[in-house]
């Protein structure tokens, strides 16, 4: 069996004198030995470019230094010519070839090995627009300094399946997967100043060249295998504990550039073996339409990599150490229509640029409180319904510091609401109306809390319409996102996390959109 895709598209986007180019190529190809066994072949390749639209708004970030302060102003118009370059933008391109063997053994068991490799290479040749104070001046410098190329190579392997204990039934699962990934960096700066203007009348500047990158060098290399044991035991119909055991192996890399010989030197190591990360759930199903369960989960990540203009440059932290409760149930309202509630607690440590010291560094734990509810179905048999709510409480705590500490966390809103609709009567078989509505509340722009993101709400409407053309099935669709035109920020986040130290960083979101399409299956 296979499938083949393949997308291309481009043309000028939302701003003037924008550009956008993306061409996709997917390619599954499956051989079955039999009708338990098979092969599974996937290779994929990406390209995109995108020039013209808005860059990034930074602030709280150089203008700090210098004593003054800068606050995220309201969201701008995004199709303002001037908050991005002609020109300017990213270019990103990625592979990825994936091989996987799967067999069904006659008793039920399954077996499936399999591996994957990507490499990523990220031209990031964008526009970043730093405040320099509240009157809304900006710097504006062409090209990230974040990483531009990754390579990852990853591998999974399970067997899973049935067997009964003291009349008792066992899902059983004992697996294993990993990757190693590998990073490189640019041994120059290619960061050019165009020029400074003010966002009530941003400015187009004239092209710089790209300074000469100087080549690549490693400047990170990690590596995770991890030994997964579960097993869910059926005590009766009513009553289940599941218990999973990650058992990993983890190291890490990094290498800083030498200034004098142009290449990596090893900055920092480390390695864990054997760190256990436990899941334990105790599911009770009371009836056949209702679920519930609570959940403990105390898990192991990598830590995260220091900004290369930290004081510590490309520098991997120590693995960080998570935990979760979880409390929820799972009710099927109708035979088509199930929802969920769950309520939880997370946490996980914080890492950020000292204020003092610009070394990257573990400042704090990230505490979440939430309650989530979601509903997914078909609520008639014309009407179809996907989304939630969630109420979060995310606090940034144990930062030593009275301004930060037991603040809002950069970027992440009280509530959240997301609902798509899909109405299709039978009246006017293949015609159906689509609806969506999106909703934020205000989000901290800064760990301080002196500065917020507003709130917003977005409506998107459509329409569709499927029928058969000569034995082929085909679709048209038409759809209005965004269709009150708000703008808003599509994403905020603490500059440690997006590679600028000390600053944060925000991105406007897209304007009203139409697309239409038309779909034919040959």
């Amino acid at each position: 069996g296979y499938r083949v895709n393949i997308v291309h598209g481009q043309g000028e986007s939302f701003v003037k004198d924008s550009y956008t180019n993306r061409t996709l190529f997917g390619g599954d190809f499956d051989y079955h030995f039999d009708n338990r066994t098979v092969i599974e072949t996937n290779i994929s390749h990406y390209a995109t470019d995108v020039t013209g639209l808005p860059g990034a708004i930074v602030y709280n970030g150089a203008s700090s230094k210098s004593g003054t302060n800068s606050f995220l102003p309201k969201a701008l118009d995004p199709t303002t010519p001037g908050l991005g370059q002609p020109g300017a933008g990213t270019s990103l391109i990625t592979n990825t070839a994936e091989l996987k063997f799967k067999h069904e053994f006659d008793n039920g068991w399954k077996f499936e090995v399999g591996g994957l490799y990507q490499d990523a290479v990220r031209n990031l040749f964008g526009i970043t627009n730093t405040l320099n104070n509240n009157k809304l001046d900006y710097t504006t410098v062409k090209n990230f300094a974040a990483v531009p190329h990754f390579t990852i190579a990853s591998n999974e392997a399970a067997l899973n399946g049935h067997f009964d204990v003291f009349g008792m039934r066992n899902d059983f699962t004992l697996a294993t997967n990993g990757y190693t990934q590998r990073s490189y960096n640019y041994r120059n700066s290619i960061g050019v100043t165009l020029g400074g203007s003010n966002l009530a009348n941003p400015a187009l500047f004239a092209p710089k060249r790209t300074p000469f990158n100087g080549g690549q060098y490693e400047s990170g290399y990690l590596a995770n295998q991890s030994i997964i044991t579960a097993d869910t035991i059926h005590f009766n119909d009513q009553i289940a504990l599941q218990s999973v055991l990650n058992t990993s192996f983890l190291s890490s890399r990094s290498f800083a550039l030498n200034t004098k010989t142009r290449t990596g030197v090893q900055n920092s190591s480390d390695v864990e073996n054997g760190a256990l990360s436990p899941t334990e759930s105790l599911i009770y199903t009371p009836t056949s339409r209702l679920t519930t369960y609570v959940t403990y989960a105390s898990s192991i990540e990598q830590g995260d990599t220091a900004p290369v203009n930290a004081a510590n440059p490309n520098v991997i932290l120590k693995p960080y150490h998570d935990l979760q409760y979880e409390i929820g149930a799972k009710y099927a309202v109708f035979d088509d229509f199930l929802v969920t509630l769950a309520g939880f607690r997370m946490t996980r440590p914080y890492a950020a640029p000292d204020v003092r010291t610009n070394i990257f560094q573990v400042e704090g734990t990230q505490r979440n409180y939430g309650v989530e509810l979601f509903g997914q179905g078909n609520v008639t048999p014309e009407l179809s319904l996907l989304g939630g709510v969630t109420w979060l409480d995310p606090r940034l705590q144990n930062t030593g510091l009275a301004a930060t500490d037991n603040g809002l966390v950069v970027g992440v809103p009280h509530r959240k609401t997301d609902v798509a609709v899909d109405y299709h009567p039978n009246l006017f078989h293949g015609a159906a109306l689509t609806g969506a509505v999106h909703y934020e509340s205000a989000r901290a722009a800064a760990n301080t809390n002196n500065s917020f993101a507003d709130s917003f709400a977005t409506l998107d409407l459509g329409a569709r319409y499927s029928t058969t053309y000569q034995t082929h099935h085909a679709t048209f669709r038409f759809q209005v996102i965004n269709v009150t035109n708000t703008f808003y920020y599509a994403s905020v986040a603490d500059g440690a996390i997006v590679g600028s130290a000390g600053a944060n960083t925000a991105y406007l979101a897209t304007p009203r959109t139409f697309q239409a399409s038309l779909e034919l299956d040959f």
